[in-house]
């Protein structure tokens, strides 16, 4: 006797094909088996493996240490700058992969995309997902360090969960609008990258957002936080530090971060219709 299976009808016209979290849901064995084949294809016949998961947040760390610490003698108060940039580095290389890799994931997976139907948004969501595990690596290695420098667990380092959550929302709304705008302007790609780094020095991550905010001013302070990276990297260090936080400022970048995901989730499913035929 035949197993009765439920049966999934496609319609491109229909609204709710994909558009639902619950369908996302539904799928979320092949976000994962996706996730872990581009987190495993990264160390193939690499003599370390996935030590190099560790070593190369150490060696930019080393970088930033060189560089912000002792050539500029940056202050970061009590915290010892290799944990203090440690800190904001893990919340960016989070958003910057996310970014960059999932501005090419559909591109990359045009040939599925061709052959068979499943939800699109899986492609860029596996790209965070990547990240994410280079995420609780970085958060392992930090937690991991803290006694080594002296640095006390603070009483608020439960915030820190909270900076990945920001941080999660604002890297998957990025992946979301630069994977469906890199379908069809392929330029994305290559700009992407630059762009990516250009953030990466208005972003608070090698220095205190205080100097930032001297920066434009302190009346304009807030135009640093139009950044939705800013505000998940203060939480963070308030939480791990007890570094000084605004706590207005910060909402401005976690509602910009939620605007991004929602904007690019509303965007993503209006071109997704047409992308097979676009790619």
């Amino acid at each position: 006797m035949a197993e009765n299976r439920p049966i999934t009808v496609v319609d491109a016209n229909s609204k709710s094909a994909s558009n639902g979290l619950s369908t996302l849901w539904n799928y979320r064995e092949l976000l994962g088996s996706l996730s872990r084949r581009d987190f495993r294809v990264r160390f193939v016949q690499t003599r370390l493996g996935y030590v190099w998961a560790i070593i190369q947040p150490l060696f930019l760390i080393a970088i930033l240490t060189f560089l912000f610490s002792k050539v500029l003698s940056v202050n970061t108060g009590h915290a010892p700058y290799p944990l203090f940039a440690l800190s904001g580095q893990i919340l960016w290389s989070f958003f910057s992969y996310s970014a960059v890799q999932g501005g090419q994931s559909l591109v990359q997976a045009q040939h599925m995309i061709r052959k068979i139907w499943f939800p699109r948004i899986v492609l860029p969501f596996s790209k965070a997902g990547v990240g994410l595990i280079d995420l609780a690596i970085g958060l392992v290695l930090l937690l991991a360090l803290m006694p080594i420098f002296n640095m006390p667990y603070s009483t608020s380092i439960a915030l820190i969960l909270l900076a990945v959550l920001f941080t999660v929302v604002a890297g998957m709304g990025i992946s979301l609008w630069t994977s469906s705008l890199g379908i069809k302007y392929r330029d994305i790609q290559h700009a992407l990258p630059y762009v990516i780094q250009f953030l990466f020095f208005l972003t608070p991550v090698a220095y205190p957002s205080g100097i930032l905010g001297r920066a434009v001013g302190e009346s304009n302070t807030w135009i640093a936080y139009l950044n939705p990276m800013a505000g998940p990297i203060d939480i963070a260090r308030y939480g791990l530090f007890g570094s000084e936080i605004n706590s207005s400022h910060v909402s401005i970048s976690c509602a910009i971060a939620f605007f991004v995901l929602i904007s690019g989730w509303i965007y993503f499913h209006k071109v997704e219709r047409n992308m097979a035929d676009t790619l």
